[in-house]
Formats: C-alpha cells, structure tokens, sequence
C-alpha cells in the first residue's frame, strides 16, 4: 500500500515517469513494467507474477483511488482472486445507482 501511494504521489518517481510506467504502448496493455488496462473499474495499473510456489499481484485503480495487493503462497493462487476483486470494483458505480 505504501509502495503504491509513494508512486501516485511523486515520492519515488517524477511525473515524466509515472507517465511512461502508466501508458500503454502500440496497444500491448502495458507500459514500462505496469500493466495498463482501462474499463468499467477505470483505469488501472499495475503488475504481478510469481514463482513456484507463490504468486501474488498488485492493482491500483487510479480512476477509483483504490489499492489491491494479493499475496498467495501457493502458484497462481492470487491471479484469479485480484481478477474477482478488479470485477467489484468496476460495479460499484452501478450499485450505488
């Protein structure tokens, strides 16, 4: 969480960078090392992976001003959990109507 705020606050990168981690280039959904994805959620960037036996994934939806880090100790145990939680937050809007 406190990685992810630093970012959006100019902490650890100037803006010129933050642009160029958080633009999407020739269409690929991704930036310099963030994912960059736009839909019902908003904007959102960020980055995930993992390794034999962990895995984990870090959103943070820039339109919605939320933080989503999910660690898994087990392989590709936080993918399909950070992609549930990418779906809620994109009907929030639709459920305050």
């Amino acid at each position: 969480h406190r990685f992810a705020r630093a970012l959006q606050t100019g902490q650890l990168l100037n803006k010129s960078s933050l642009e160029k981690l958080w633009t999407d280039y020739a269409g690929a959904n991704y930036g310099y090392g963030f994912s960059v994805e736009q839909g019902p959620e908003g904007k959102v960037v960020g980055h995930g992976g993992g390794f034999p036996g962990l895995n984990s994934n870090l959103d943070i939806f820039l339109d919605k001003g939320f933080i989503v880090a999910v660690m898994s100790n087990y392989d590709n145990g936080a993918s399909p959990l950070a992609g549930r939680i990418k779906q809620m937050v994109g009907s929030l809007d639709e459920q305050k109507r």
